[in-house]
């Protein structure tokens, strides 16, 4: 049997930032400084049990085959759509999961990619974000280069990742590293205008190095609503698209988790143990978010790994929540196989699970949700 490589799925800036190496989180919720925790609703309900459907197998024919998948999404046309960090590429697959072409290249040129950080379909077309290149490349529906956008504003922290919000915003998703004073999201316009910047963490940080670089941010927008998180945190932020915040709900009530700054703390600030092993090894993560409808969204947790790594696609703790007037409710809760990549037209997740024991063959899977909150 083929011994897979561990870390294939893990959100980007894990894997290109070495600094990064011990993002971690595990027991007791920590509450924000700047908002609120949102009351729960009368009564607590059982969270529903998750029910995964098989969509398509991915078949790369001659084709070099989907090596490391970090984003899926679905354009208006039924293909599936997926960044490829380890080929520096976009692969698309056809409904029928036959591969239709490559999008991008390596390279530092228009349409190349030095560090493909994600991909996603935004219109007719794909939007892929280069993290070192700081741009996003806009592809024509046959796959061919049309333009590129920068992404620096005063203000907001370096961008490390990129999601097209309801095909007519681009959300971006900045690194406290450098820039830890600075808003950690912004909403920008295809024109490359800035609609509002927001989740400025720089209470939560304290200054602290440690804490700094073993932090990341994961968020996803939709219909009037953003989802945020902190990799190495232990809440969910949810804010309207001017940045005001509206509620804050802990990321997994049922097993709740201990944040990185705690676990640094008790470790008098230092990362490692007498024996050198990391005080955020064996923790319990955050690794991914998916905004789904305009109320609701999936996160999914597993147990990091600070020697191996985390691969994704092995499956973890997948959470469903949602807003419902005014409070966040846990609608799922319960182990899935395959990595939370995205979500498809009719906003259900949509998670990629190994197909083989070699794994390389990629089975795109859809989670079929319970009845789900409203926004207002």
């Amino acid at each position: 049997m083929v011994i897979r490589p561990r870390s294939a799925a893990v959100p980007f800036l894990l894997g290109i930032l070495p600094l990064l190496a011990g993002i971690v989180t595990g027991c007791a919720p920590e509450t924000p400084e700047t908002l609120a925790t949102s009351p729960g609703p009368p009564g607590r309900a059982t969270p529903r049990a998750l029910v995964t459907q098989p969509v398509v197998a991915l078949n790369d024919g001659a084709a070099p085959i989907l090596a490391l998948p970090i984003a899926l999404s679905v354009d208006p046309r039924g293909a599936f759509v997926v960044a490829d960090r380890s080929d520096k590429d976009v692969k698309a697959y056809g409904p029928d999961g036959r591969r239709l072409r490559a999008i991008g290249r390596p390279g530092y040129g228009p349409g190349e990619f030095v560090a493909l950080a994600t991909a996603q379909a935004y219109r007719d077309s794909v939007a892929a974000f280069d993290f070192l290149g700081a741009r996003i490349s806009v592809f024509d529906a046959s796959g061919r280069f049309a333009r590129a956008l920068p992404v620096r504003f005063d203000g907001v922290a370096k961008t490390w990742s990129l999601r097209v919000v309801d095909d007519s915003l681009f959300l971006l998703v900045g690194t406290p590293m450098g820039a830890p004073e600075s808003d950690l999201l912004a909403l920008v316009r295809p024109d490359g205008s800035l609609v509002s910047s927001f989740f400025n963490r720089r209470r939560y940080f304290e200054g602290d190095p440690q804490l700094i670089q073993r932090t990341a941010v994961l968020a996803d927008a939709r219909g009037g609503l953003v989802f945020a998180a902190l990799v190495g945190g232990d809440s969910l932020y949810v804010f309207d698209y001017a940045g005001r915040p509206l509620a804050v709900h802990p990321l997994d009530p049922e097993r709740p988790l201990v944040t990185s700054k705690t676990l640094l703390k008790r470790n008098r600030g230092r990362p490692n143990d007498r024996s050198g092993r990391s005080v955020l090894d064996g923790n319990r993560i955050i690794i991914d978010l998916v905004a789904l409808d305009s109320a609701t969204v999936a996160v999914q947790l597993v147990r990091y790994d600070a020697r191996q790594g985390v691969d994704q696609l092995e499956g973890g703790t997948l959470v469903v929540s949602a807003l419902n007037g005014g409070a966040v409710r846990t609608l799922a809760r319960g182990q899935v196989q395959g990595a939370l990549l995205g979500r498809d037209r009719e906003d259900n997740p949509l998670l990629l699970a190994y197909g083989s024991p070699a794994g390389d063959v990629h089975v795109v899977q859809r989670l079929l949700l319970p009845e789900r909150g409203r926004n207002r």
